[in-house]
C-alpha cells in the first residue's frame, strides 16, 4: 500500500507526457492479459498468447522501472524501440499481416509517440516504423505464406473489432486527459494571470491600490464623465518621517497600514482609496457633489485623529486638499490643483482638510 501511494505521487508530479506514459503502463498491462487470454480462445497460434503475457510483464517492468529511477522519457524510448522492432512485427506476422489489427496498433503508438517522447527523438522513431513497416509489407506481398491466417473470418472480425474497439477506448481515454489536462492549466495560467494582473495594481504594505491604478482609474473617469461629479482627495500623513524616527519602522508601518483601512471604510464601493506615495493618499469619489466630498474628508481626519494605535502615546493626524473639477481638465492639472490644496492645508498647521 505504502508503495502505491509513492506512485502515486510520482504520477501526481510528473508532467502531462509521464502521466499518459504511467497511465498507459497500467492499461497495458490489463490489455495484454486480456488480449493473449481473448487470442486464445479464438484458437490462435499459442505463442500469441505468451507474447501477450510477456508484453503485460513487459509493461508492469516498465512501470516500476520509471517509478525506481524517476525518469520515465528513458523508459518510455526503450519500450517503444521493443514495440516496434519486436512486438508490432510479431503482432503482424502471426495477426494475418495487414488483413488484422496490427495497423490499429501502429496508429495508436505512433500517437503515443508524438505525445509522451521529446521532439528531437521523434523522427528517428517514426523513421524506425516507418522501415519495419515497409519491410513486413514486402515480406507479405513476397513471402505471403509466412504470415499466419486465421482459423476461420469470424475470428478474423471478431479478434479486428475487439482490438480496434479496445485501441478506441484507450486513445478516448487518453483525449479526455489531455483535454482534462488542458483545461487545468488554463485554469492555472488564468489564475496567474489574475494574481500577477492583482499584484500590478496593488500596493505591497497595504493592500490598496497603487499609484499607477489609481492614476489609470481616474483618466479613465476623466474621459468617461467629462470631469462631472468627481471630487478628488489627496491625504498626507502629517509628520510622518517624525514617527518614523521616534518609534521606528514597524510603528510606521502599522500607520500607513491602519490609516488605509480607515479611509477603505469610510468610502463607497464604487468609489476607490490607492496609495501614491510614501505617506501619500489619493481618493477618487464617484457622483459625488464637492460639499460631500468635504464632509467624507472631515470624517477621514477626525476617524484618525481620534484613532489609538499598538503604542497609546503615538497620535496621528491627517491633512488633505479637496478638489472638485468643474471643467474639462487633464489629469496633470486636477492633480496639481489637488496637491497646491494639501501644501496649503500643512502650511496652515497640518491636521486640516482644505477645498
Amino acid at each position: 500500500m505504502r508503495r502505491l501511494c509513492f506512485l502515486k505521487d510520482t504520477y501526481a508530479n510528473v508532467p502531462l507526457q509521464g502521466k499518459i506514459f504511467y497511465m498507459l503502463a497500467s492499461v497495458g498491462t490489463l490489455f495484454s492479459v486480456f488480449n493473449g487470454l481473448f487470442s486464445l480462445s479464438l484458437g490462435l497460434p499459442f505463442i500469441t498468447t505468451i507474447v501477450s503475457l510477456i508484453t503485460a510483464f513487459g509493461c508492469l517492468v516498465s512501470l516500476f522501472i520509471a517509478y525506481k529511477i524517476e525518469n520515465y522519457l528513458s523508459v518510455a524510448y526503450v519500450v517503444f524501440h521493443i514495440l516496434i522492432l519486436f512486438t508490432l512485427p510479431f503482432l503482424w506476422i502471426t495477426n494475418s499481416g495487414s488483413k488484422g489489427p496490427t495497423g490499429y496498433f501502429y496508429i495508436f503508438i505512433l500517437i503515443l509517440i508524438s505525445i509522451i517522447i521529446d521532439r528531437p527523438k521523434i523522427p528517428f522513431l517514426i523513421a524506425l516504423m516507418i522501415i519495419t513497416l515497409a519491410i513486413l509489407i514486402y515480406i507479405e506481398a513476397t513471402y505471403p505464406e509466412y504470415i499466419l491466417p486465421y482459423k476461420n473470418p469470424m475470428s478474423q472480425i471478431l479478434d479486428t473489432a475487439v482490438s480496434a474497439f479496445l485501441v478506441g477506448i484507450t486513445s478516448l481515454g487518453i483525449l479526455l486527459r489531455l483535454m482534462k489536462e488542458y483545461k487545468l492549466r488554463i485554469d492555472e495560467l488564468n489564475g496567474m494571470h489574475t494574481k500577477l494582473y492583482k499584484l500590478s495594481i496593488t500596493d505591497e504594505l497595504t493592500g490598496i491600490s497603487n499609484r499607477r491604478f489609481v492614476m489609470n482609474e481616474l483618466e479613465n473617469q476623466l474621459a468617461i464623465q467629462e470631469n462631472s461629479n468627481i471630487c478628488i482627495i489627496m491625504l498626507d500623513i502629517d509628520n510622518f518621517k517624525t514617527i518614523n524616527d521616534s518609534f521606528g519602522h514597524q510603528i510606521g508601518d502599522e500607520v500607513i497600514k491602519g490609516t488605509s483601512q480607515i479611509l477603505t471604510k469610510l468610502v463607497r464601493n464604487i468609489d476607490l482609496v490607492g496609495r501614491i506615495g510614501g505617506e501619500e493618499f489619493l481618493i477618487i469619489l464617484k457622483a459625488t457633489e464637492l460639499e460631500n466630498a468635504i464632509a467624507r474628508a472631515e470624517s477621514m481626519r477626525k476617524r484618525i485623529e481620534d484613532h489609538t494605535w499598538s503604542l497609546p502615546s503615538v497620535k496621528v493626524t491627517i491633512s488633505g486638499g479637496v478638489y472638485h473639477s468643474t471643467q474639462r481638465e487633464t489629469i496633470d492639472e486636477i492633480l496639481e490643483k489637488v496637491d497646491q490644496l494639501l501644501y496649503e492645508a500643512k502650511t496652515k498647521g497640518k491636521n486640516l482638510i482644505v477645498w
